[in-house]
């Protein structure tokens, strides 16, 4: 997990693996009315995935309040590439891309999670932010892992005990 930097933009980069194929964690991203039952960090989103489409995304970064933004997708090619960005005052001030990348691997998905920020203000953010950025990134991408750890676990109604019998819901 890196960064990259340069005059006008920095870049956070997380990267998780993930124990299920590119499809299952496709659609746990673009499940928006689930965010906040499993996702500790963007608790919730609303709109439709769809190129130029606006959301309205409301995080709350590990230790501060919730912040809502209100950003326009700008990637969007299912099971592959999904992206929001948001601009505070205009681009030239703050802006931030959000980027999910999968990339199919024999054990699953590795999940490739960042944001570009660009703008005036960036490097106060980069002193003030970044780091706290990180970690709700971090925990969202095991917050995900469980998931789908969870969600291709077995159900307990198909689940026996050692004598035979159903597992009790």
């Amino acid at each position: 997990m890196g960064g990259r930097e340069g005059a006008a933009m920095i870049e956070l980069l997380t990267e998780q693996e993930l124990a299920a194929p590119p499809s299952t964690v496709w659609r746990a991203l673009m499940d928006f009315p689930a965010y906040g039952a499993w996702n500790g960090y963007v608790r919730r989103i609303e709109g439709t995935a769809e190129l130029g489409g606006r959301l309205t995304v409301t995080v709350a970064p590990p230790g501060g309040p919730p912040r809502t933004f209100h950003p326009v997708v700008t990637r969007l090619a299912p099971e592959k590439t999904f992206a929001w960005r948001a601009v505070i005052g205009t681009a030239a001030i703050f802006a931030g891309e959000h980027i999910f990348e999968l990339d199919a691997t024999p054990a699953g998905t590795r999940l490739i999670h960042r944001e570009e920020f660009s703008g005036l203000i960036t490097p106060l953010h980069r002193r003030l932010r970044l780091a706290v950025t990180r970690l709700g990134f971090e925990a969202m991408n095991a917050d995900l892992a469980r998931l789908l750890l969870h969600d291709q676990a077995p159900r307990p109604s198909r689940l026996r005990d050692a004598l035979g019998s159903a597992a009790v819901e």
